[in-house]
């Protein structure tokens, strides 16, 4: 997860647009929609400042919500790694700080959320993780089996490599058949406060 700022922001660091939210001048973020990871990191951020003209600007999807930042509409927005790249290279996009524990390989310049001066952005984990479920009943052997078989598939150098290019980084933890349910408990009680204090739950 990146944010990124129009080129005709003004907006060239994290701290900058910090300091813009801060003033209280209106500054619109995109979001693919309601309460998707774009739409939280936006408000998110936007609450840290505590920038009380900020607001979310909904679409239908992060292809619209990005195109409107290119186009100066939105003052800034995030988006994973992947669909960044492309307008970042091009100039279209200012980048201003990763949402990750260490700098995106592509980008080395550009600094982590913590390095930009806002390391409590990261109480929250931003990393896009992805859950494979099987039936409940499915004999462990069976779900072992499976996992393993993701494991090495997901392992395959090329792979790394692939999703590397892309921006992102390939962490796959491989799990006895009860972390699937400890890993999602554990994001709800993580993120239960934050999204009260956000509004987007009560």
């Amino acid at each position: 997860m990146m944010v990124v700022a129009s080129t005709k922001s003004g907006v060239t660091t994290l701290q900058e647009l910090v300091d813009k939210m801060k003033s209280g001048e209106a500054v619109d973020y995109a979001s693919a929609g309601p309460a998707t990871p774009m739409d939280l990191a936006g408000a998110w951020l936007a609450r840290l400042s505590g920038g009380t003209a900020v607001q979310g600007i909904q679409y239908r999807g992060s292809a619209p919500a990005l195109s409107d930042v290119v186009a100066g509409v939105l003052d800034y927005g995030f988006s994973p790694a992947s669909l960044l790249m492309p307008h970042v290279r091009e100039g279209t996009l200012v980048p201003l700080a990763s949402a990750t524990a260490e700098r995106q390989r592509d980008l080395p310049d550009m600094p982590t959320m913590a390095e930009a001066g806002l390391p409590e952005f990261m109480s929250l984990n931003w990393d896009f993780w992805t859950a494979l479920f099987a039936p409940p009943g499915t004999p462990d052997e069976v779900v072992i089996r499976v996992s393993e078989a993701v494991t090495a598939a997901l392992n395959d150098p090329a792979v790394q490599e692939r999703v590397a290019s892309l921006g992102g980084k390939m962490i796959f933890v491989g799990t006895p058949p009860d972390h699937g349910p400890q890993t999602i408990d554990g994001e709800v009680a993580a993120w239960k406060q934050p999204l009260t204090e956000m509004g987007f739950i009560q």
